[in-house]
Order: C-alpha cells, then structure tokens, then sequence
C-alpha cells in the first residue's frame, strides 16, 4: 500500500495532550486531526487489513523543520489503526524520513505499509547482516547456510 498525502502535515503528539489537576488527556484538536486522516486514509486504502508483521516507512515532505519524528509518525499510526492494520504494535518495521522541499505544492506526506510474512526469517537475515553469523532456522533449531 502507497498513500500520497498531499498538503497533509502529521501533528506532533508531543502536543496533543493536556493536562488538569488529576489527570492527562487528549485534546479534542488532535482527536480531530486524526479523525479527519482517517478518512482520508479509508477513501485511498482499497485492500484488506493487515493481520500479521507489518513494515511501515513514512516520508513527511514540508518546506520547514516540521519537529520530532517520533513524535509525527505517532499520529500517523494512530491513523492507520483499524483501517490498515488491526494494532500499531504490529509495526515490526519503522522507518521515518524528514525531507525539506522549496515549494508548497510539494508539501506531502507518502506513507508505505506492507506484511512482512516471513518476520523471523526477516529478523535473522537481518542479525546475520549485522553480526556476520551464520542463521538458525528457527523452526528446526538447525545452522542454515
């Protein structure tokens, strides 16, 4: 899946929660932004829900720093939640890019989310990588060339 948000600027959840004597909460301003993604999100996205190990890169196109990256993909995966993916702790695979453009008619957000079938054979080929050893098949417990 491939959504080309364009003008659309992620808010930060670093600012989306107030506070009062007692408690923490929400603010109805950022209930609303992601409310509205939603939508845009359920008129784009035509294929079914992701069920298992999902990767998710999202590239934020604005003409300033827009802020934290932490902090905008948050929105953006509360967003996705229920449409895309049943629970963001599905997202096995994070990647946020923060790009500077010189116009506004670039300004965007493109999100990229995918099932990653195979997340252990995935996490090893991954450790080999980094590490240089060799795989386990962790179905049989066996060195794998």
């Amino acid at each position: 899946m491939n959504l080309w948000l364009r003008g659309v600027k992620p808010k930060s959840k670093q600012h989306s929660y107030g506070r009062s004597t007692r408690w923490t909460y929400v603010k109805k301003s950022y209930l609303d932004w992601k409310e509205e993604l939603g939508w845009k999100i359920k008129e784009l996205w035509k294929g079914a829900m992701f069920r298992g190990a999902v990767r998710l890169e999202v590239d934020i196109y604005w003409t300033y720093p827009v802020g934290d990256a932490e902090n905008l993909v948050g929105c953006i995966q509360d967003a996705l939640q229920g449409i895309v993916y049943e629970n963001d702790c599905q997202v096995k695979r994070l990647l946020v890019t923060l790009h500077l453009v010189d116009t506004p008619n670039e300004c965007g957000t493109n999100i990229l989310c995918d099932s990653i079938e195979d997340f252990d054979g995935w996490v090893q080929t991954a450790m080999r990588r980094i590490h240089n050893e060799p795989l386990i098949n962790t179905k049989k417990r066996k060195l794998v060339d």
